[in-house]
């Protein structure tokens, strides 16, 4: 019987280190899963809202871009005709170029398909010497507004003035007459629109036929002769 005690005790042990383990270990491990479950489905979502957020960033900073280039776009083709401003355009650019006189004959406005806008064709003539009229064309091709250059007519418009010795003492000046157009995102500035109407404008002289004026402005700054 004395040796049978020990193994009795020790049965004893066993089993209950194997309740012990049932009824304290295992719930653990179970806690233990669960919450490494939680901790994949949590990393799981932290990558999923990591890569949104990326995609917005994303977004904002293409967003940005295209707010430049509609920026950009409003003044190369403004949402209006303005031909207030084109004037004024046309104006500044006669005093950098040294074109003592420039005069505007504004077309009729005509809708275009491709792109979908409105152009407005303009007659300019100006006077100047040869490297001034050469000078006032660049600037309408670079200027900010988009300006289309159909065609340039040169003819001499005074005669260069010389000495007694017979010296010319100013060189020869011409007068250029331009054909150039302009556009407008006011798909409404078509055939017999006015300019400067807004688009969708109920105005009831929005639909009349408006003849072509002619504004003619005298540049305060002087030729240079180059």
């Amino acid at each position: 019987m004395n040796r049978r005690g020990p193994i009795v005790v020790a049965a004893v042990g066993a089993v209950a280190a194997v309740l012990v383990s049932i009824v304290l270990i295992l719930p653990k491990m179970h806690e233990v899963s669960d919450t490494q479950q939680q901790v994949a489905t949590a990393q799981a979502k932290t990558t999923d809202l990591t890569n949104k957020v990326a995609e917005l960033q994303g977004l904002a900073q293409q967003a940005n871009k295209l707010r430049a280039e509609l920026k950009k776009f409003d003044i190369q083709v403004p949402p209006t005709a303005d031909l207030p401003g084109l004037i004024r355009l046309l104006s500044d650019n006669a005093k950098k170029s040294g074109v003592d006189f420039y005069a505007i004959a504004p077309g009729q406005p005509s809708a275009l398909t491709t792109p979908v806008v409105s152009e407005i064709p303009l007659s300019v003539t100006i006077n100047g010497q040869y490297f001034s009229v050469e000078e006032f064309l660049y600037h309408l091709e670079t200027d900010p507004r988009t300006a289309e250059i159909v065609s340039v007519s040169l003819t001499p418009s005074s005669s260069s003035g010389s000495n007694a010795s017979g010296i010319p003492t100013k060189a020869p000046e011409l007068q250029a007459v331009i054909a150039v157009n302009f556009f407008t995102a006011d798909t409404s500035s078509g055939p017999g629109s006015q300019f400067g109407s807004q688009q969708g404008s109920s105005s009831p002289t929005s639909s009349s036929s408006s003849s072509s004026t002619t504004t003619t402005t005298s540049s305060s700054s002087s030729s240079t002769s180059s």
